[in-house]
């Protein structure tokens, strides 16, 4: 896989059966994860010399809320060009269900026959597009849990001058 780190832009790759990997430039540290091709890459909670410095902890914070940003916005967008597609999908199957009825009616027998299947595989192609889309809408609620969770434990480590 080939991927850009987050922290420099140095685009780098490493091999898909990994869950963890780190930059070869600035050798920030990341944990892998991927879904139907969508990879995330999430900064190790845990790097080898940490010093346990709160700014540090709230940098790290930060940079993981804008990844999950970055990977929400990207599911979004699938999530809504799945869903029309399998509802163009379907509209499309009820036109050609709709023309084997009237090739019925008009004894065209073949041309009934080959829309009916043309109707088929795009119901088909339909309940795909919308399963598919309805698998990325549930990672995308993970995702999203995962951002707030950040952000309480961002605004847990806010400083208080009240």
């Amino acid at each position: 896989m080939r991927y850009d780190c987050p922290k420099c832009a140095h685009e780098f790759s490493f091999p898909d059966h990994l869950n963890k990997v780190s930059c070869p430039m600035c050798g920030e540290c990341y944990l892998v994860h991927t879904y139907q091709n969508v990879v995330m890459l999430y900064l190790d909670p845990t790097p080898p010399q940490r010093t346990g410095k709160t700014d540090d902890d709230s940098e790290r914070l930060l940079f993981n809320i804008r990844l999950l940003t970055k990977q929400i916005q990207y599911l979004e967008r699938r999530v809504t060009q799945d869903r029309i597609s399998g509802l163009s999908s379907l509209a499309l199957a009820m036109l050609f269900v709709s023309f084997a009825g009237f090739g019925l009616l008009m004894q065209r027998l073949l041309f009934a026959v080959l829309c009916a299947i043309v109707a088929t595989a795009m119901f088909g192609i339909g309940i795909l597009a919308l399963k598919s889309s309805a698998k990325l809408r549930s990672l995308l609620h993970k995702q999203v849990g995962q951002r707030e969770l950040l952000r309480r434990q961002m605004s847990r480590q806010a400083p208080k001058f009240f």
